[in-house]
């Protein structure tokens, strides 16, 4: 799991003061798009991209100003297992490249004609309790 440090805490006291402040320089970062930058090496490494900016997403909510803008624990909680379970599951594959190659070029040909028929529609309901 991540600890506060891993998000470029360990970085901030070669920083100028303004900076040393870890939660406004990480909404300074964000705000300016940079966030990614600040992340240590390991952390780019070990986690998706995606994984990432939803962790940074719920980060940001956390230092929101007005409390009742920000998440609960148990909503953090909740959030960050989700995230976890997510990583876990045996059908997610971090290797997007094999994904790609199997799965192909994407088609974006919508011609053709669908034709269907509804079979119900020409069957003789009889009733259950009718007798033969």
């Amino acid at each position: 799991m991540a600890k506060v440090s891993d998000f470029g805490g360990s970085r901030l006291f070669d920083r100028p003061e303004k900076e040393k402040n870890l939660a406004m320089h990480f909404v300074t970062s964000v705000k300016e798009e940079s966030v990614m930058e600040i992340l240590e090496d390991r952390m780019l490494q070990e986690n998706s991209r995606d994984q990432l900016e939803e962790v940074i997403k719920l980060a940001k909510r956390c230092l929101n100003v007005k409390g009742e803008d920000r998440p609960t624990m148990k909503e953090v909680a909740m959030e960050l297992e989700g995230l976890r379970r997510y990583n876990k599951h045996p059908w997610i594959d971090s290797n997007h490249e094999e994904a790609r190659y199997l799965l192909g070029k994407p088609s974006n040909s919508y011609g053709g004609n669908t034709m269907g028929y509804d079979s119900l529609r020409d069957q003789v309901i009889t009733p259950l309790d009718s007798g033969r």
